[in-house]
């Protein structure tokens, strides 16, 4: 799709670099947009790299949550460093223990193919996170590259989750 196209043709140095701008975003996020627990993606080669924020928040002796397949779906599980991920389900790192904790969760940073200023999120196609956060009330924000943001509407279905924020490597996104 065009949406794949668009990430296909971000070269590995800017990745590198929007990814640095994102983490930088993160850690100075405002706390009440950003409050504890925190459910975080480890990221694919054609996602932001949000690494460094997950290594100096894990520094600070707080634990993440990160999504990790079971037989029943996806579930989260808790990880305080990254030597205890293990590869899972797609060849993606995951937390080696996965619980139903997703009702503490209050915020969720989320990847995705394409999101536009209304918060809409085009996601990969296997419902992942519209799986995990359905009815759940914890904060949404989407990691994107300046590019992923669209100015046209993201087609979206029911069942799909709009985000609160959006978080790129020059903005924040303030969904209404």
């Amino acid at each position: 799709t065009q949406y794949r196209e668009v990430l296909s043709n971000i070269s590995p140095s800017e990745i590198e670099l929007q990814s640095n701008k994102i983490c930088k975003q993160l850690k100075y996020l405002d706390p009440k947009f950003c409050p504890s627990p925190i459910c975080v993606y480890i990221p694919l080669a054609n996602e932001p790299k949000i690494v460094s924020f997950i290594e100096g928040y894990l520094s600070q002796k707080k634990p993440l949550y990160a999504p990790c397949f079971s037989e029943n779906g996806y579930k989260i599980g808790p990880f305080t460093d990254m030597s205890q991920l293990k590869e899972g389900a797609y060849g993606i790192l995951e937390p080696k223990a996965a619980k139903s904790e997703q009702d503490s969760i209050k915020t969720w940073l989320i990847p995705g193919l394409a999101f536009d200023k209304a918060g809409n999120r085009l996601g990969k196609g296997k419902g992942v996170y519209d799986q995990l956060l359905h009815n759940q009330p914890g904060i949404k924000i989407g990691i994107a590259f300046s590019d992923q943001i669209h100015s046209n509407i993201i087609p979206c279905e029911p069942h799909d989750q709009t985000m609160d924020l959006i978080i790129t490597p020059d903005n924040i996104y303030f969904i209404a």
